[in-house]
């Protein structure tokens, strides 16, 4: 575990930013902008875990001149073996909670599929060997190519 006076979000930042009275504390998870379904269900449910924000848990948010901002979870030291044990979990295997992760991941592909223009889809749909008609569909859970998940072809 690291301290938040060891810890900055990269190498060219400061390490313990601005939390001068929390430098000891210890960092748990950090999400971005920019993170995925995992990273993400994983901070939240990292959060859960450790009954949410509290005297000995929080959450901190920054802005950045990368990913535009991130968010932190920062423990008390008194809870170490919490943290401890998150971290054991996600060693062993790096998703906290799988429902959560693919319901996420889900959402993803939908809004993806939703956002795309009608000719973005045809093309997609061509790159996969799939019918262009399929571009119709609003839901790409709907489309049936008959030899596994659109999604699975088109996305992944």
């Amino acid at each position: 575990m690291q301290a938040y006076k060891d810890w900055a979000p990269t190498v060219c930042d400061a390490k313990g930013y601005h939390l001068d009275n929390r430098q000891n504390w210890l960092v748990g998870l950090s999400k971005t902008r920019d993170s995925d379904a995992l990273e993400s269900s994983n901070f939240d449910n990292a959060l859960e875990l450790l009954s949410g924000e509290s005297d000995t848990v929080e959450v901190h948010a920054f802005n950045h001149w990368g990913p535009g901002w991130f968010e932190i979870i920062l423990v008390h030291p008194s809870r170490l073996s919490e943290l401890q044990g998150i971290a054991k979990r996600l060693e062993d295997y790096p998703v906290l909670n799988e429902e959560d992760w693919l319901q996420r991941e889900f959402e993803q592909v939908c809004e993806s599929w939703t956002n795309l223009h009608v000719s973005e889809r045809i093309e997609m749909c061509k790159t996969a060997s799939v019918s262009i008609f399929a571009a119709r569909q609003d839901n790409p859970y709907d489309v049936d190519p008959g030899n596994g998940s659109i999604t699975d072809r088109l996305l992944y």
